[in-house]
């Protein structure tokens, strides 16, 4: 690489001395031009008073003249030492070229610097990207894993369902031949159910047997049975009676397990004391209470 050759002070100042050499021959030759009016003879012609400079009037002349060449040298002077002043000696050179130096290395260090700063955005962002992407296949497989679930649940529903009509089928079946077996031993012997009940002073019991045929009051204190065959009848004489002594046993054959709560309810929402129980379907209820 080639160096670049430095001019020394001298070369850098030629140019004006030049200068300053024509300004001095200008100045000398119009002094000599004035000194040469100065000594010229008078002339002939009609108008010589007028064209007579004089001597004073010269001198005048001569003394503005070298004034200003005083204030040229001086203006010469003061440029070559802003000049002088401007030359950059090697130290400051090497200074320069040193802040120069750093500065570039500053520079590339900001460039690397923000080169990095955008390709850490660019990973952050493709890390986010990618987290997204994770967080969808997840969803996804999470979402799938819940369908493939659910529809285990439905089929083992299904089972269970097939096994409950199954169940009930079966469940029929026994309740049939129960039935049928309870008939058999009805038609056979009869069963009997002797209920006793306790007499108390104030308080007087119903017996009430619900079978196909109706509903049969049974009075514990000796008074005439009496027999509904709709419950609304049953219901018209229950208002009848009175919910402070009167209290019902009610027993519910199995050809009436459908309708036994209605009849609870409804004795209960009038106030009274109630107890049910199970009889079968042919037995014959007796009273013995004393």
């Amino acid at each position: 690489m080639r160096r670049k050759r430095r001019e020394s002070p001298i070369s850098l100042f030629s140019f004006q001395d030049v200068i300053m050499s024509v300004v001095g021959i200008v100045i000398l030759i119009t002094l000599l031009l004035i000194l040469k009016l100065i000594t010229q003879p008078p002339s002939s012609s009609p108008n010589h008073s007028a064209a007579t400079v004089s001597a004073r009037q010269l001198q005048q002349k001569i003394e503005s003249l070298n004034s200003a060449l005083q204030e040229i040298q001086k203006e010469i002077t003061q440029q070559h030492q802003t000049k002088l002043e401007s030359v950059v000696t090697p130290q400051i050179k090497n200074q320069i070229d040193a802040v120069i130096a750093t500065t570039k290395r500053i520079d590339t260090e900001c460039n690397k610097l923000n080169n990095e700063i955008q390709n850490e955005k660019k990973r952050t962002e493709n890390l986010k990207n990618d987290l997204k992407i994770k967080s969808t296949f997840d969803s996804k497989k999470q979402i799938k894993q819940m369908k493939e679930q659910l529809d285990k649940l439905k089929i083992e529903k299904d089972e269970l369902s097939k096994q409950e009509k199954q169940l009930q089928t079966t469940a029929d079946e026994l309740t049939l031949k129960n039935q049928q077996l309870d008939d058999e031993i009805t038609a056979a012997v009869p069963p009997q159910l002797l209920v006793s009940i306790q007499k108390k002073a104030d308080k007087k019991a119903f017996l009430c047997v619900y079978g196909q045929d109706g509903l049969e009051i049974i009075p514990t204190d000796g008074s005439i049975a009496k027999k509904f065959t709709s419950q609304s009848a049953f219901y018209n004489w229950l208002d009848s009676c009175n919910k402070s002594t009167d209290h019902f046993i009610i027993y519910f054959r199995p050809s009436r397990f459908g309708r036994y709560k209605e009849i609870v309810d409804r004795i209960k929402s009038k106030g009274f004391d109630i107890g049910y129980q199970v009889i079968g379907e042919k037995t014959n209820l007796i009273n013995n209470t004393m």
